[in-house]
């Protein structure tokens, strides 16, 4: 090619165009193909963010250029007035942002250089959790970031357990709501972390971390233990203490074999006790058996001797009378035969009653009835019985029923003889007034007699 000298502006021309010119427009050509590659590039991830700290929202130009002059939007979908940040002309636009959002959203200045428009959202809330749009409407280009706040939870220490292998108390922290993954450590009351079993974490579907641990202390740890959740990224730290009275610690450890010893004795008992309830129930059963065996042997014997006095007591009664007399000497004796004789009760009435009759009708005869019944009552007395057998073989129920009605009899004599003697005195008391009404008229009379 050859070489041409523009003598007015001494630059050598390729093809007659001037080399500075060509340069430029190779310049411009290039922007051009790069502008119709740039583009606007976020985080897939989640952003995490700690009520009352601060968060910063990715959003990059790539390939990375100048951002001075450029128009950044950031914005909430949900939010009616969707505004967080506007940069237009170097200028940040205060009035189209969400009122909730004032004096707390800013760019990094000295990025802007580097095509850096992140999002700095300070004193985050809980209500700022949500889903971020970074907008540049030159490149028309955009990108989403999601926002979750973290609220961490201050551990919660429970008691989970005695160990009585070492006579220690099992210890429970657990605490929610972490982001990233916290730290969990245990202190006794100096401040010395104890030897614990591993954190267990668990990262829920909000991307947030719940933590738990678990530790067995003893009594020479001090009573005050605590739990300490921390992140030392976002340099966030909550912590529990708990007392643990001394109560909750055995006096002494027990080994495993006193406590398997403990256990035998138990198993021990509980069969002691299952034969002990097991014979008791079969001795109720039998004593209440033999006690009905009993009932009823006793009413069939009862039965039977019910039946048998019943028929002696038949047959005493068929038995022919015999007649007792009373002898001189006081003395019974019964008669071989059965006799038909007037009961001397029923001579002694009609005896009585003649006098009686004769008395009233003469006085004067008083003394003679008087004798006559005397006399009748010097009378041998004679009892009327059944015939008890001379064999010694009588039954003794039957000698008993023989001596009752004896009794009886007896007692039935001597209650006639005291009524006839009653009867006897009131009669007497009669007869006496009635003389003395005769002689009272007799001393009338004869008064009368004098007079005249």
């Amino acid at each position: 090619m050859p070489h041409v000298t523009n003598r007015l502006f001494q630059t050598p021309l390729i093809d007659g165009f001037p080399a500075l010119l060509f340069q430029t427009l190779v310049v411009f050509s290039l922007i051009q193909s790069c502008r119709g590659q740039t583009v606007v590039t976020g985080s897939s991830e989640p952003i995490v963010g700690i009520v009352g700290g601060e968060v910063v929202l990715p959003c990059y130009l790539e390939p990375a250029m100048p951002a001075f002059d450029m128009t950044v939007e950031w914005t909430r979908p949900d939010l009616d007035r969707r505004f967080v940040l506007v940069r237009r002309d170097g200028e940040e636009l205060q009035n189209k942002k969400h009122q909730s959002y004032e004096g707390r959203t800013s760019l990094f200045s000295d990025e802007l250089k580097n095509g850096n428009i992140s999002l700095k959202l300070s004193k985050v809330k809980l209500s700022d959790k949500g889903l971020y749009r970074c907008y540049v409407p030159g490149w028309k280009s955009e990108t989403t970031v999601e926002l979750v706040v973290a609220t961490p939870s201050s551990p919660v220490v429970t008691i989970a357990a005695k160990n009585a292998s070492i006579s220690g108390v099992v210890l429970q922290c657990e605490s929610k709501d972490w982001y990233p993954e916290p730290e969990l450590l245990w202190l006794d009351a100096e401040g010395k972390i104890l030897s614990a079993g591993p954190t267990e974490t668990v990262r829920g579907p909000d991307d947030l971390y719940t933590v738990s641990s678990r530790v067995t202390v003893e009594k020479r740890h001090s009573s005050n233990i605590t739990c300490r959740v921390q992140q030392s990224n976002t340099s966030q730290t909550r912590e529990t203490q708990i007392h643990v009275p001394d109560y909750f610690f055995p006096d002494q450890p027990k080994s495993s074999s006193s406590s398997g010893s403990s256990v035998l004795v138990i198993i021990i008992g509980l069969i002691v006790g299952v034969v002990f309830i097991l014979a008791a129930v079969l001795f109720v059963w039998k004593w209440r058996k033999n006690k009905r065996e009993n009932k009823k042997h006793n009413k069939d014997e009862e039965t039977q001797r019910v039946r048998e006095d019943k028929t002696k007591s038949t047959e005493s009664e068929k038995e022919p009378l015999l007649e007792l007399k009373q002898t001189d000497s006081g003395h019974v004796t019964p008669e071989t035969e059965s006799v038909n004789i007037q009961p001397k009760e029923e001579e002694k009435k009609d005896t009585e009653s003649k006098d009686h009759e004769t008395e009233v009708q003469c006085p004067v005869r008083f003394g003679e009835n008087k004798s006559k019944t005397s006399d009748s009552e010097n009378e041998p007395m004679v009892e009327v019985v059944r015939e008890t057998s001379p064999m010694g073989n009588v039954p003794p129920e039957t000698v008993k029923k023989h001596n009752e009605m004896e009794t009886q009899t007896a007692n039935n004599v001597q209650t006639k003889e005291d009524e006839e003697e009653t009867e006897f005195k009131d009669h007497e008391t009669e007869v006496q007034f009635f003389m003395d009404e005769e002689q009272h008229g007799e001393e009338v009379k004869d008064r009368k007699r004098n007079i005249k």
